[in-house]
């Protein structure tokens, strides 16, 4: 078993919660454990007419010249490329979620801390593959940042469980993670 160090939270004023998805009444997304809420949740009852959905795809606008870092990066994570001509490139990871990197960027900076997406986040299935990762992005020249890779128990399930992550941005200033979640 990998130690697992702490990591210094993200922002001391970060004023966003954790909440354990398994006291949202309904909640029954695969693999999540957890949700960072700001407000309440609406919780829909059982005997209200709802619209059932899960996640299809995230596309992102990125600089031309960066597509094969995508690539190269989702290759090496196990995602499947569904297409792959010019500056465009599309990964699945065979679950129902595609990713697509279009190389459309009108040359705005992305701005992880401001409005929008602040990071994508891929799980892997151990610890080891967290640190895997980190080894082929450092290789690559690809700086991790906030002390990562390390444990964020304010983020794991349980004080049993971990939340190991390294974080990292990509050449179009993307945050991205790649992180274990699950018993220690």
């Amino acid at each position: 078993m990998l130690a697992a160090p702490r990591c210094p939270p993200l922002d001391s004023a970060d004023t966003r919660y954790t909440v354990n998805t398994s006291q949202i009444p309904g909640w029954s997304a695969p693999r999540c454990t957890r949700l960072v809420m700001i407000g309440r949740p609406k919780v829909w009852p059982e005997t209200e007419k709802h619209v059932k959905t899960r996640l299809g795809h995230l596309v992102f606008f990125i600089g031309q010249q960066n597509v094969g870092f995508y690539r190269d990066l989702f290759g090496f994570l196990g995602w499947t490329t569904i297409y792959d001509e010019g500056s465009i490139f599309g990964t699945t990871n065979g679950d129902g979620c595609d990713l697509w990197f279009e190389g459309l960027a009108n040359g705005a900076l992305n701005d992880h801390d401001g409005a929008g997406l602040n990071h994508l986040a891929v799980n892997t299935e151990t610890q080891a593959d967290v640190e895997t990762a980190a080894n082929y992005l450092r290789g690559e020249g690809v700086e991790l940042l906030f002390g990562t890779p390390c444990n964020r128990p304010e983020h794991a399930n349980s004080e049993n469980d971990l939340y190991y992550s390294a974080m990292f941005e990509s050449p179009d200033r993307i945050l991205l993670e790649v992180v274990y979640t699950g018993p220690k």
